[in-house]
């Protein structure tokens, strides 16, 4: 399969746009829900800036058959922050594990002040597992988490 079979389709998104959290007040990519129809991988970047929370700030993917309807995470799609840490965490997400719609939701843990965070997607065409993991993120010791 050459290299251009898995870009040829691909799609970035927004999930979550850059925004300051204010502590524990959590954060629900509502406006980020996006349909998956037709793509068979997404690959999530969760971006935290220079925080002051005192405690871990957690995002999880959660799933939905339907735009607006109830959702439910999608297990083993934990991203976890220390408190006063800035990363970027990437995860994984085989679309045939899930249903039609994804977002992601989180909560900014602890006390202390605001920190900016974000979250982005990019959706992929059909290929393997080993494929599109060494095609597109470097190998699976560069992720936090692989959902297959």
């Amino acid at each position: 399969m050459a290299a251009s079979d898995f870009f040829s389709s691909a799609r970035h998104v927004q999930l979550f746009p850059p925004t300051s959290v204010v502590k524990a007040a959590g954060f629900n990519a509502a406006a980020g829900e996006i349909d998956t129809l037709g793509f068979s991988w997404l690959r999530i970047v969760f971006v935290i800036g220079t925080n002051g929370y005192s405690a871990n700030t957690v995002a999880v993917v959660q799933t939905s058959p339907t735009e607006g309807g109830t959702f439910t995470t999608v297990g083993g799609t934990t991203f976890t922050v220390e408190g006063g840490v800035s990363t970027a965490l990437t995860g994984l997400v085989d679309l045939g594990q899930t249903d039609r719609w994804l977002k992601v939701r989180g909560t900014a843990g602890g006390t202390g002040t605001s920190g900016v965070i974000a979250v982005y997607g990019e959706l992929y065409g059909p290929g393997s597992t080993t494929d599109y993991i060494n095609r597109t993120v470097g190998g699976a010791d560069e992720l936090e988490f692989v959902v297959s």
